[in-house]
């Protein structure tokens, strides 16, 4: 079901207490990440829920913005963790999970 979709980097709690009360400053991102200086924001003030037939999922995201002089060195992280950067325009033509999708019509 979820095969051929693209998904974002993550970072998975138990506790939804945990995913409404995210606090960026402490996601465990690479030190990599951190260097760059990053700036974080909410996506919105509730977390999104999705329930599927086996599962709830309750979903924060954290927008994290780079300065564009880290461009470089974000394209060499995202290989080495074999992720993809991608244009919204691209972005816009891949597969997505609803989730990923009702976020990014927000």
């Amino acid at each position: 079901m979820w095969q051929g979709l693209i998904d974002f980097p993550l970072e998975e709690y138990t506790l939804l207490d945990d995913i409404v009360n995210i606090d960026p400053d402490k996601l465990n991102l690479p030190a990599a990440l951190y260097s760059m200086d990053p700036h974080y924001s909410l996506s919105s003030e509730k977390p999104y829920k999705h329930i599927l037939t086996h599962q709830r999922i309750f979903a924060s995201f954290v927008n994290i913005e780079l300065k564009a002089t880290h461009k470089v060195a974000l394209e060499n992280w995202a290989i080495a963790n074999e992720y993809d950067l991608v244009d919204e325009a691209v972005l816009e033509s891949l597969g997505k999970p609803k989730l990923i999708v009702r976020y990014l019509n927000q």
